[in-house]
């Protein structure tokens, strides 16, 4: 028993061992048969008899096929390899043990082409070898091509599992040569834990453990580099790659939730409704991306309206690549963006922009987020350029900066910069969309009902909630729909957390958000019926409702309703005598109630109108008349 133990311990662990009853029996069966062929007795024939001109002939050394086969297994000397290819060459003899024997003489001696050629030659004959792999394989890596060993250590693994130990270490080398430590580390692993007893075994998991180590500081302090580049003014002091400080004052001032979208990361955003500066009164927002320690990834800031002079783009955007010590890739968009309406797109770094795939630009059109990280447009609303056909772009890469602007004749716009690294930016991918959410404490669920969700054009909310806008809805509307559950219990009567709670849930289950809002239309709740005719358009494409609702909202005296009435105008989805007038009311009514869209769009309509058509649209009832008001 112990005999037959040590065979087995050896045969798996010793591939001398294995080579040994692999070539050694059938060569000695080759030895036998070429000592018979040239011992036995031969029968002799007669000379035949020979004319008298012939010459005689040179007699010839008779082949020894025992001396060569003798010479190619046994010997070591100069004549070894010759004596193989003169067994392979003269027909002799071709057996795969004879490819195998010269393919490791021209192995040892550096001679590695000739070497793969004839075990690719062992593998013909004998398909199902692990050896000839496992060799052929050790061939590969030396030469340096190392995919083509992995492959060939693959499939020994497959041919042989028994063996394995030894074959996981093998490819589990060449996986650290290739640089992808994690699966060399992965099969040093899976050889330590199939038995292998390779002294060295412990040694390359811990060595590999410490490349590993080594090369994610070497990232990390790259990045780190890279993200300290782009500091730019207006981002509250904070700069990509450094730490919030969650118990400063600017800090507090942010409304923070865990992102939905993104693994450990928290979603922070604050706005600021009445800043001003000489040109007029604008609306910002900004936003950060922060890990679980504080360290930012993504400083964002938007604005609207925003102003430019003559050249002032080119000049703004010059100014950073000086600042940022590099040029700028420019991208323009693919059609025009709107009457004498412009748009650029600047990028530096290592960032760069993907255009949205179909079903992304599907899921904006349906008003839900499509979980492709970080989007960019030209007019800074992903969803609104999706609805009508302008690009929109997913932002990967590393550490970088984007800028990003549209700007009228006049000079007036929207603006939006970002400095961001996507690589820090890891997606969720094990948390089911589906299952309830961890319950969240809330110290006032009511305030937290409004910071999550409020519609900055809802009247029904306080005038000191400023209120969330659609795209960034979609980050934390499942926080928000936690706070409104919360809110509502308190305070059952009130309706905005009622419509607060339907607009969240617009990105996920539209269709119980449609029943909620129809509810609050049959409370004439006023912004409900924006969000409901926008509804209709999307679930249904009914145009006929939505144009309905828009037109009772804006009865009501919601500036959204207005504006998207403009819309369904310029779509051809209301008939009137006068478009241009109509449109020039409905927003110049948003835009005195204070819908910043409005008192942009304003500005464009202006320019279009004649001036009769501007002195007739001074006349309110044009409005009036079509909404049936007096």
């Amino acid at each position: 028993m112990s005999i037959l133990s040590s065979h087995a311990g050896s045969w798996h662990s010793d591939k001398w061992y294995r080579r040994a009853w692999y070539i050694w029996p059938q060569t000695i069966s080759l030895l036998l048969i070429g000592w018979l062929f040239v011992t036995a007795p031969q029968t002799q024939t007669p000379p035949k008899p020979q004319p008298p001109w012939a010459k005689p002939a040179t007699p010839t050394t008779p082949p020894q096929p025992n001396r060569d086969t003798t010479t190619c297994f046994w010997d070591n000397s100069g004549d070894t390899l010759a004596a193989c290819s003169r067994l392979i060459d003269s027909g002799r003899l071709k057996s795969a043990e004879v490819y195998f024997r010269r393919a490791r003489l021209y192995f040892d001696n550096g001679n590695l082409d000739p070497a793969i050629a004839d075990f690719s030659e062992v593998i013909r004959q004998r398909p199902n070898s692990a050896d000839a792999f496992n060799e052929r394989g050790g061939t590969y890596a030396k030469k340096g091509d190392y995919d083509r060993a992995i492959a060939d250590y693959t499939e020994a693994i497959r041919l042989d599992p028994a063996w394995s130990s030894l074959l996981y270490s093998n490819r589990g080398s060449v996986y650290e040569k290739k640089g992808e430590l994690d699966k060399a580390l992965g099969d040093f692993r899976e050889a330590l834990n199939r038995g292998s007893t390779s002294p060295t075994a412990s040694e390359d998991i811990n060595r590999v453990e410490r490349e590993i180590e080594r090369s994610k500081e070497e990232i990390e302090r790259s990045k780190e580099i890279e993200r300290s580049k782009y500091v730019v003014n207006g981002l509250d002091g904070l700069r990509l790659g450094g730490r919030v400080s969650p118990q400063s004052n600017e800090y507090q001032k942010y409304q923070c939730t865990p992102s939905d979208q993104f693994e450990g990361v928290t979603w922070c955003n604050k706005q600021r409704l009445d800043e001003k500066e000489s040109r007029g009164p604008y609306r910002s927002s900004y936003t950060n991306a922060h890990s679980r320690e504080g360290t930012i990834y993504y400083l964002n800031r938007s604005q609207e309206p925003a102003f430019f002079n003559a050249g002032e783009v080119d000049t703004d955007i010059e100014h950073l690549s000086g600042k940022f010590g590099e040029q700028p890739r420019r991208l323009r968009p693919h059609v025009r963006l709107g009457p004498n309406t412009d748009g650029i797109i600047a990028i530096w770094g290592k960032v760069t922009l993907e255009p949205l795939d179909a079903a992304g630009i599907s899921e904006l059109v349906a008003g839900r987020s499509p979980r492709k990280g970080i989007l960019v447009d030209f007019i800074g609303s992903p969803s609104e350029s999706a609805r009508r056909g302008l690009d929109v772009y997913r932002v990967s890469g590393g550490p970088g900066f984007v800028w990003s602007a549209s700007f009228n004749s006049k000079g007036q716009g929207t603006m939006r910069f970002f400095a961001i690294d996507p690589s820090a930016l890891l997606p969720i991918v094990s948390k089911d969309r589906t299952e309830a959410a961890p319950p969240t404490n809330y110290a006032n669920p009511q305030n937290d009902c409004d910071r999550l969700a409020a519609n900055p054009s809802d009247r029904g909310k306080p005038p000191s909630v400023p209120g969330v806008p659609y795209d960034s809805l979609m980050n934390q509307a499942k926080q928000a729909i936690e706070a409104r559950a919360l809110a509502a219990k308190q305070n059952p009567a009130e309706l905005r957390y009622e419509y607060q709670m339907a607009r969240a849930m617009e990105a996920q289950v539209p269709e119980k958000a449609v029943e909620i809002h129809k509810k609050l239309a049959g409370q004439k709740y006023p912004a409900a019926f924006d969000n409901l005719g926008w509804l209709m358009v999307k679930l249904y494409k009914n145009y006929g409702a939505a144009v309905t609702y828009f037109k009772t909202g804006s009865q009501l005296q919601d500036p959204d309703s207005m504006v998207s009435l403009v819309e369904m105008i310029d779509r051809g989805y209301v008939q009137t005598d006068r478009p241009s007038e109509l449109k020039y009311q409905l927003l110049r009514t948003a835009a005195d109630i204070g819908h910043q869209g409005a008192q942009l769009q304003i500005r464009e309509e202006e320019e279009k109108l004649s001036a009769a058509q501007r002195q007739a649209a001074q006349d309110m009832r044009i409005m009036r008349d079509f909404l049936g008001v007096r």
